[in-house]
């Protein structure tokens, strides 16, 4: 492991973190903590990083044929997914039905297995965890307030998926991200309260849209952009940063949070330096 003190002398030398006067640092779970418990996007990842108290968990949409929400990454072949019998090539999810997709079995990396998640089974999960006394309070409270940040992976279904936050009434703790900026548009008509985030290198074209805020990718991204950003009124959260010594940089430019595969690194980072998450 690389010494820690470099690292805080990077986050000291360079501007202080932007939410630092009365706001917390946005710690974002990318699909729940890919590396809690790969592949990410089930609900063990989740759990996982619900117990570490994190402020956000990042995750993945797709619709199937019978329009259900489910949470994964990839349109066509399930990652690291194994069927009986094998899966075919070409396989799409929009062409197939719920019943079909939980086939599926995802092995995990501590050689469990699960199933792909749909949207309300994650909104039902989240409202029982943890489930057992043995979590710690501040777990507990922290999970009935986590916000979510929910891709939408492909356009056409913004209508359902605003329809299901409502009726479990998350609508204030939701972010919808996507690299499509008319899926922003349409769920900026769809809810007033649901905040929205544009997955794209372009500033004027996350301002262009109006959304909350901008998610660009992190190793271009500089402290002249974010600055450029806040004065726009958008928070700057980039994905998906899983070094320390990147994430410091990232911190020193003001940045308002950071999408990681690895929460526990981002925690030690923002511990050490005494930024509140």
């Amino acid at each position: 492991m690389k010494p820690i003190l470099p690292i805080l002398a990077l986050i000291a030398c360079t501007a202080p973190f932007a939410g630092a006067a009365g706001s917390t640092f946005d710690l974002q779970a990318h699909r729940g903590g890919k590396s809690l418990c790969p592949p990410g996007n089930i609900l063990p990842a989740f759990r996982k990083a619900l117990d570490l108290e994190v402020t956000t968990l990042e995750l993945d949409t797709h619709i199937t044929r019978d329009g259900k929400i489910i949470i994964i990454h990839d349109p066509g072949v399930l990652e690291k997914a194994v069927k009986k019998p094998p899966q075919t090539h070409g396989y799409r999810i929009r062409e197939h039905a719920l019943s079909e997709i939980k086939q599926y079995v995802i092995r995990t990396g501590d050689g469990k297995t699960a199933t792909v998640p749909t949207l309300e089974e994650f909104f039902l999960f989240l409202k029982t965890y943890p489930g057992e006394a043995a979590t710690p309070a501040g777990a507990r409270q922290n999970a009935r307030k986590i916000q979510l940040n929910i891709e939408t992976k492909e356009e056409g279904y913004e209508e359902q998926l605003v329809a299901l936050i409502k009726s479990h009434g998350l609508e204030e703790r939701v972010i919808i991200q996507s690299f499509k900026m008319t899926s922003i548009t349409r769920v900026k008509h769809l809810s007033k309260l649901i905040r929205t985030s544009a997955l794209t290198q372009s500033l004027e074209e996350a301002m262009a849209v109006q959304a909350d805020y901008w998610s660009p990718e992190y190793p271009d991204l500089n402290a002249t952009l974010v600055k450029k950003a806040h004065a726009g009124r958008l928070k700057v959260v980039p994905w998906t940063c899983n070094a320390k010594e990147d994430m410091a940089r990232l911190i020193g430019i003001g940045v308002d949070g950071i999408i990681t595969d690895n929460p526990p690194a981002l925690i030690e980072v923002l511990q050490k330096s005494g930024i509140k998450f």
